[in-house]
């Protein structure tokens, strides 16, 4: 039956996005929900104090998420998805990730021991960090399958670790574990999510056995790296503005605030799901679209924008009118405090959903310069927001400054599609006054 629906998709136009975007609903909304229901298990077993430490080493490890990949993966969707033949790079990225591994798990030693003298939140926090540089090996993979069109490995893939996660939580809390015990079970499942992986991608890809894989290859590194710097930027500058509030809270000692914090940001990650999802379908579609047909494309990105506008309205009216409702419904009553701060947050959920279109449109047509720069500016100013406002009024602060610092994003992005707008209207214009005169 599976079958016979999916091959009805593939026939109709736009099927293959449609087939894909199902693929990416049923995988990344079964893991959404499996994360969020082990954050509310985290949250009931652990209580606020022992949960936001476990919060803090996960931030602070995903603070340098980005130098475990240095955009590597959306470039590898992006080129992938323009001619197959790149594939052939992919044996000689692999290498390139496994440096860039080490290198990001340095970094986070080197960071955390700066941060923090607490011995566990050091160990916690490197635990967590070989999971983020395991779960970038996954995203790495998810790229080359998005590339292919093959949006069911990443489905098939995502499910099982989130079901390896929800049962090995479980399993850890019921035997009387830690909250390293924990951590140690996220990088156990991430480990054998990566190998299967590896093994998929081995058929798929046509590639030589990963072992054989890992081979140097400096000048297809330094063409990737090129072409993925100001990606990797941006992530570096995104991550900082994701995570760094986080971090300060719990520098201060703050670290209840830190659980109270974590628990709506998470609610706030549910809200993002349906842009994640349709965002993973459509990114690569629109990178052949906008090849073949600049004018399709724009009615196509357009389609999407008004879609990403409608659901983020839908959003925060809902939130806003029952954030305290929705707060008791999903944590115990000792974090009442998180409904004030959700309140604040859904306001940064509905610039997420308008400057992820500008982003990814930014991205299609190369501009990944100018993102860098919104990204970037407004990175600085919530690093200074924060170190101001957060000693002042707490998490309250630092969600305030998260919406203060999306808003700004959303601001320049709109500015530059302005730009861009008009420089292609010049364009044009100019193209027919040529015309004109050659024809007369």
């Amino acid at each position: 039956m599976l079958a016979l629906m999916v091959d009805k998709l593939r026939r109709i136009p736009g099927g293959l996005v449609l087939q894909n975007t199902l693929w990416l609903a049923l995988g990344v909304g079964f893991t959404a929900g499996m994360d969020f229901l082990v954050t509310l298990y985290l949250a009931r077993t652990l209580g606020p104090a022992s949960y936001g430490q476990f919060a803090f080493a996960l931030a602070f490890s995903s603070l340098f998420a980005a130098f475990f990949d240095l955009g590597l993966s959306i470039v590898v969707t992006r080129e992938c998805a323009k001619d197959q033949r790149n594939e052939s790079y992919i044996p000689s990225l692999l290498s390139l990730k496994l440096i860039l591994g080490v290198a990001g798990l340095t970094l986070v030693v080197v960071g955390v021991y700066a941060a923090t003298k607490s011995s566990l939140l050091r160990l916690l926090t490197i635990i967590m960090a070989c999971y983020v540089m395991v779960v970038e090996g996954n995203n790495f993979f998810y790229a080359l399958f998005r590339a292919r069109q093959k949006m069911q490995v990443e489905a098939i893939a995502r499910m099982a670790h989130a079901s390896l996660v929800l049962v090995g939580v479980v399993g850890v809390t019921f035997l009387g574990g830690s909250v390293v015990g924990i951590a140690v079970v996220y990088v156990c499942v991430g480990l054998g999510v990566l190998t299967g992986l590896l093994s998929v991608s081995t058929g798929t890809t046509r590639m030589p056995l990963p072992l054989a894989a890992l081979t140097p290859a400096v000048a297809v590194w330094r063409r990737f790296l090129g072409m993925a710097v100001y990606m990797a930027l941006i992530r570096i500058a995104g991550d900082a503005i994701a995570y760094v509030d986080s971090i300060l809270l719990g520098s201060l000692n703050q670290i209840e605030q830190v659980g109270w914090y974590n628990a709506a940001t998470k609610l706030c990650g549910v809200f993002l799901f349906p842009m994640g999802l349709t965002t993973s379908a459509i990114f690569p579609s629109l990178v052949n679209l906008q090849q073949k047909s600049d004018q399709e494309y724009r009615r196509r990105w357009a389609l999407w924008f008004k879609g990403s506008l409608s659901m983020a309205v839908l959003i925060v009216a809902v939130v806003e009118l029952w954030a305290d409702q929705i707060i008791r419904a999903a944590f115990p009553p000792s974090f009442a405090p998180s409904a004030g701060v959700l309140r604040i947050l859904v306001l940064r959920v509905a610039c997420i959903y308008l400057h992820n279109t500008y982003y990814h449109a930014l991205l299609v047509r190369g501009e990944e310069r100018n993102s860098f720069t919104a990204v970037g500016k407004a990175s600085v100013l919530g690093l200074v927001l924060n170190v101001i406002l957060i000693p002042i009024w707490s998490l309250y602060g630092a969600a305030i400054v998260s919406v203060i610092v999306h808003g700004l994003i959303l601001l320049q992005y709109v500015l530059l599609a302005a730009r861009h707008s008009r420089e292609e209207a010049r364009r044009l214009a100019s193209m027919e006054i040529q015309g004109g005169m050659h024809g007369g």
